[in-house]
């Protein structure tokens, strides 16, 4: 549950302040500030500073994190997409362990100081960020992080979708992610800044942060992931009228697979890709896809086809909301 207020033209310049406040069963609590000021007087061009504190339970991998930080970010169009170019500074916390918490979590206990600068591109054609019938959607996110603080990496993470009407009604979606993470030899990524994979909105047919490394019961990351979905979306067999609740429902056949693997940045490029073309996990499905507002709910069979001893896989009935989706 998020409570949010915002005030516009603060300084007569068209600036924006913006302040949220938000609760939940993941996040259990958040708060953020953010303040936006246009660039001269082109509405597309800005500038943002903001500061924030979260306390977030990752019971995935049982343990729990206060972060504390502050960015500065600026937007501005090209003829790629929306650049967002920026710097963060995070204090965060690991705390919170179980006494079932794995050997492997407790060693990321503690502080960490996080210096990182960051860079986001965004090219998106689709008419619906969440329930799509047409258009295209690129999305490449960068971070280099150690310029300060006690945290070193360079993550680069690519986000691609394509939606076609191959008839009235009909659509087929084409989904891929990646990313890779390096870290500078002998340096250990932290469990806060690694890749994870799997559940109702990613790689369906395996629970939440359900693939890849694990230690006991406890979700691990890794450096490096793929994954890819194929979606058909149809209307329902029995469409209600034209404008009732039946346009934000469908039903959808899909394909999902992908794959989660650590990496050592000290091997060449080819050794260090290798593993992630081995071993890999897929899945299919039906289910049901409901948009609400801005976010989708889908209720799916999965049937996990391709999976290893130490996944967690979620066969038959799942549950998943958000935004962003495979």
């Amino acid at each position: 549950m998020v409570f949010g207020a915002k005030l516009n033209n603060v300084f007569g310049k068209a600036e924006g302040l913006k302040a949220d406040l938000g609760f939940g069963t993941k996040t259990k609590s958040s708060y953020q500030l953010v303040y936006t000021k246009p660039v001269s007087i082109n509405p597309s061009k800005s500038f943002q500073v903001g500061v924030q504190k979260a306390t977030t339970d990752y019971p995935t991998s049982s343990h729990k994190e206060l972060t504390h930080g502050v960015n500065f970010s600026y937007t501005l169009p090209s003829n790629l997409g929306v650049h967002t170019i920026g710097w963060e500074g995070v204090w965060r916390n690991l705390t919170g362990m179980e006494p079932r918490t794995s050997f492997s979590v407790r060693k990321n206990a503690g502080h960490s100081l996080k210096s990182s600068l960051t860079h986001m591109l965004v090219a998106d054609t689709r008419d619906h960020p969440s329930f799509p019938t047409e258009g295209s959607l690129f999305k490449l996110t960068q971070e280099l992080a150690g310029l300060g603080g006690d945290v070193q990496f360079l993550k680069n993470n690519i986000e691609t979708q394509k939606n076609v009407e191959i008839r009235e009604d009909v659509v087929l979606s084409c989904s891929a992610q990646g990313g890779i993470m390096n870290a500078p030899p002998n340096t250990r990524t932290r469990i806060n800044d690694r890749f994870f994979l799997g559940g109702p909105l990613s790689v369906r047919g395996f629970h939440m942060k359900g693939i890849g490394p694990r230690d006991r019961m406890d979700s691990l990351g890794a450096e490096a992931y793929w994954s890819v979905g194929l979606h058909l979306y149809t209307p329902l067999p029995f469409r209600p009228a034209q404008g009732s609740f039946g346009d934000h429902i469908k039903t959808h056949v899909f394909v999902n697979a992908g794959n989660l693997v650590s990496i050592d940045s000290s091997l060449p490029w080819k050794q260090q890709l290798n593993p992630l073309v081995q071993n890999t996990r897929w899945s299919c499905g039906v289910g049901l896809v409901l948009l609400l507002g801005i976010a989708r709910l889908e209720l799916n069979y999965c049937l996990p086809r391709g999976y290893q001893r130490t996944d967690r896989i979620n066969r038959g009935l799942q549950f998943g909301l958000g935004v962003n989706f495979l």
